[in-house]
């Protein structure tokens, strides 16, 4: 497994397509084609075990969904608001692909377990290269 594997919760690992046939980009044009979106597929647990396929962000959709939960007036960071930004981005349908939920469950879903929101913003934040030590690092610089 590479630095670009992911693994799903289930143990599965999900290699990105790289349509260089595995040769090391070496122009813009190699990078602009690489399909480098990893996923992971997520038992949700709190959900009675729902699968859901989980793929990280793209940088456009990270700054617009930060751009949204960062107050404007103070800079805090509002986790109200990016927990369901971030599950809303980057959960999807094993089976078809299609996004899993609706735009509008950003208003409910902080209604439902914390422990499946948690497992989901975890995964998505992780598979975007948001790790652990990036959110206390956020936390410390947006406390909120």
């Amino acid at each position: 497994m590479d630095e670009n594997s992911t693994t799903t919760g289930m143990g599965e690992i999900v290699e990105p397509d790289v349509s260089t046939n595995g040769a090391t980009p070496r122009t813009w044009e190699d990078v602009k084609a690489l399909d480098d979106i990893g996923t992971e597929t997520v038992k949700v647990k709190a959900w009675k075990n729902l699968e859901l396929e989980v793929r990280s962000m793209t940088g456009t959709e990270r700054a617009s969904i930060l751009q949204r939960a960062v107050d404007q007036e103070d800079g805090t960071l509002d986790f109200g608001k990016l927990y369901p930004e971030i599950i809303v981005a980057t959960c999807y349908k094993p089976e078809t692909g299609e996004k899993f939920f609706p735009a509008d469950a950003k208003a409910w879903l902080n209604d439902k377990s914390s422990a499946a929101l948690e497992q989901l913003a975890s995964v998505g934040l992780r598979l975007s290269g948001i790790d652990k030590e990036a959110k206390e690092k956020a936390s410390a610089t947006f406390p909120g």
